[in-house]
């Protein structure tokens, strides 16, 4: 009886090594693939983070994006690597500085006579491994929708995408809003086919509205209080947008803030559609620079790495996004480290960027320093770096042997007057120690992994698809 009963049991064993080893062999044979969520970033283009109800603004100007953030994770100082789109969304999706990936310059004028037709821009090389195509790689179905002229194919930012659905016109101020909206039906369209199909997408939405301070009458909820007086743009504010269509900061702000809102319904339409139809999916909400309201002397963005330029919100939320807020400083370079380490994909030892959660867990929000770099337009290059709560901002004129320093006790918050005067020399010192050190490492590595920038020249079609972003005038 012992014997029948010890039969049985080694036959069953038997059975179950025999089932498990054919199930590894059917594995293996068919290549099946990890299962992966969905993951959707929404890069808002121009918005500040002080603009925002999730970072204290007066205005609550997005209340979806608040709601978004208190059932995810919310990065408390988040800052991006360059003042404006070309080479801030390069450091995104490559995970590199600028000048490591090089697609840096967009000088679309003389520097000396500002002269249309000398133009200078560099491509991301194709040797920079992008966000979409490692993701492609690993199975992912990639889709991006732009607008930004910044972000055409010629220059390289359709690496790695099944569908670039690239629509040069639809920035404009007139159907800016329209195609923004479109990104985001065709979001949710492609989740629903993947969702059926059971196959993990990527998908950018690259988003103009608050660039253009345009927004559908429906959506001005903020007006000019009559009762206080107003400030007149200032005559030497450089760019052009505000101060060909406002009379006063107040009136462009208000308009801005209207675009916001507006940006932020069509946030939350996608938000509301995750979370019922397509719940396997990482969301991801940020913008790639802010915006200059002459806090320090202009308009726009582009030329400064001061805070209203650099600092920009950040959300996530979806499978193994902490519910809290990432109170360390993070970057633009902390995006795709974060995004493989959270779909289970290496992450390549050129990636300096910190991972800021994993499954549930808020990373360890280590010390960490934020270097900026800015080349476009105008007369120096400039480098920022903030540490310990305090900011540096170095500028030294392209062509003159001429350099001049900020220094800023509180590096977290808009600039107030330089504390250069009243700094300790020792930290000063250290402070540009630090610049330097990033600056020879990052030249260092773009002539080992790229060699040469490669430059792309403009036609007429290109500066007339500019000039209507204002990059022209």
């Amino acid at each position: 009886m012992k014997q029948r009963n010890l039969k049985k049991i080694l036959l069953m064993t038997l059975s179950i090594v025999i089932l498990a080893a054919a199930a590894s062999i059917v594995f293996i044979a068919t290549g099946k693939k990890i299962k992966r969520p969905n993951v959707v970033i929404v890069l808002i283009d121009t918005l500040r983070a002080d603009h925002t109800g999730l970072h204290g603004y007066f205005r609550d100007t997005t209340p979806n994006l608040t709601r978004i953030a208190k059932k995810g994770l919310k990065c408390e100082n988040f800052f991006v690597n360059a003042p404006w789109t070309k080479p801030s969304v390069a450091s995104i999706i490559s995970g590199l500085y600028p000048t490591c990936h090089g697609s840096r310059v967009g000088q679309f004028e003389d520097i000396e006579t500002y002269a249309v037709g000398t133009a200078k821009v560099e491509v991301l090389n194709s040797k920079i491994n992008t966000m979409a195509e490692i993701l492609k790689k690993k199975g992912l179905v990639t889709h991006a929708y732009i607008t930004n002229y910044h972000l055409t194919p010629r220059f390289g930012y359709h690496q790695g995408y099944d569908f670039y659905h690239f629509n040069p016109d639809g920035a404009y101020k007139e159907v800016a809003n329209k195609t923004d909206r479109d990104a985001i039906t065709g979001a949710m369209n492609i989740l629903r086919e993947k969702q059926d199909k059971q196959e993990p997408a990527f998908i950018y939405c690259h988003l103009m509205s608050v660039h253009q301070y345009h927004y559908p009458p429906d959506f001005e909820k903020f007006k000019v209080d009559p009762a206080k007086p107003l400030t007149p743009i200032p005559g030497n504010a450089y760019q052009t947008k505000a101060v060909e269509e406002f009379d006063s900061i107040e009136e462009a702000v208000c308009s801005y803030d209207n675009s916001i809102y507006y940006i932020d319904s069509l946030v939350g339409d996608l938000f509301d559609f995750i979370t019922t139809k397509a719940p396997d999916t990482l969301l991801i909400v940020l913008s790639d620079h802010g915006e200059e309201f002459y806090e320090h002397g202009g308009f726009e963005h582009c030329r400064t790495l001061y805070n209203e330029i650099l600092k920009v919100p950040c959300v996530f939320y979806g499978p193994g996004v902490p519910a809290g807020v990432y109170a360390g400083l993070a970057d633009s370079i902390d995006i795709l480290p974060t995004l493989l380490k959270n779909l289970d994909i290496k992450i390549g030892k050129h990636l300096k960027g910190q991972v800021l959660f994993q499954k549930g867990r808020i990373g360890n929000q280590k010390d960490k320093e934020i270097f900026a770099e800015q080349y476009h337009r105008g007369f120096y290059k400039r480098f920022a770096l903030i540490r310990d709560n305090k900011k540096m901002i170095l500028s030294q004129h392209k062509e003159a042997d001429e350099m001049f320093i900020e220094f800023f006790r509180d590096g977290l918050a808009i600039e107030g007057e330089n504390d250069l005067s009243a700094a300790d020399p020792g930290l000063v010192e250290l402070f540009e120690r630090r610049i330097k050190l990033h600056r020879v490492t990052n030249e260092t590595y773009f002539k080992k992994k790229v060699g040469r920038p490669a430059y792309e020249d403009l036609s007429p079609e290109d500066i007339a698809h500019l000039r209507s972003l204002g990059y022209i005038k």
